[in-house]
């Protein structure tokens, strides 16, 4: 797998922080300011990838180097993967909705059946691999320097050699919608709070599972990285 990082972000480390109730508000401020600024950058729409991938790198410099999330370095890591972001985004999307065109035609042209059952399943791994491609895709594209089709070779195999820890994302990334479909009544009342803190609690979160996925390998100028 071909990996060319940046210099500005180090190999992933162990962290020795105890856990305190400062430690936790200072978590949930850094959530908080990462929300926002993801939200106000995504308004476009067309940049919601790069505001991803924006909050992403935000993430591994914080654990690297214990930084506080600010605004100005979150519009140079915006400004920097512009191009990319935005063309991963909407690819991503693209596929997304072939995919999607594509299993809405099955009950159309084939009637009730094993086969119809049989392609429901190939597109359901189809959407699960799709997905998963999606959380690594990002993470991936905020620290390593590489073509958007070796970014999504290099985000499928992360994703089906860790399995584990994308479960865990996969989770991550539920629980607010789970929450949602569980208690409606109560989810519309915090709606607000909910805008507020649930793009930085799935980045942030989910950042800690791909730093730890990272430390398996030597993230250096090498083209092929070394794991442990």
């Amino acid at each position: 797998m071909k990996i060319n990082k940046p210099n500005s972000i180090k190999k992933p480390r162990e962290q020795r922080t105890t856990p305190s109730f400062f430690d936790f508000m200072l978590t949930l401020s850094q959530i908080i300011k990462l929300s926002l600024f993801m939200v106000l950058t995504s308004l476009p729409l067309v940049t919601i990838g790069l505001s991803i991938t924006a909050g992403y790198r935000l993430c591994f410099e914080v654990f690297d180097e214990a930084e506080d999330i600010s605004l100005s370095r979150y519009l140079v890591v915006f400004r920097e993967n512009m191009k990319k972001g935005i063309a991963l985004w909407i690819l991503l999307v693209f596929f997304a909705v072939i995919l999607y065109i594509d299993q809405s035609l099955i009950p159309q042209l084939l009637s009730p059946g094993l086969l119809q059952s049989g392609l429901y399943g190939i597109f359901f791994i189809l959407s699960i691999l799709l997905h998963w491609v999606f959380f690594y895709s990002f993470p991936l594209l905020s620290i390593i320097e590489n073509t958007i089709v070796l970014t999504l070779r290099n985000a499928l195999y992360l994703s089906i050699r860790f399995i584990p820890h994308t479960l865990l994302v996969t989770l991550i990334h539920g629980l607010p919608i789970l929450f949602y479909i569980l208690f409606p009544a109560a989810a519309f009342r915090v709606l607000p709070l909910y805008i507020l803190l649930f793009p930085g609690f799935v980045v942030y979160f989910s950042a800690k599972v791909f730093w730890h996925v990272l430390s398996h390998f030597e993230l250096g100028t090498q083209e092929e990285p070394s794991e442990h």
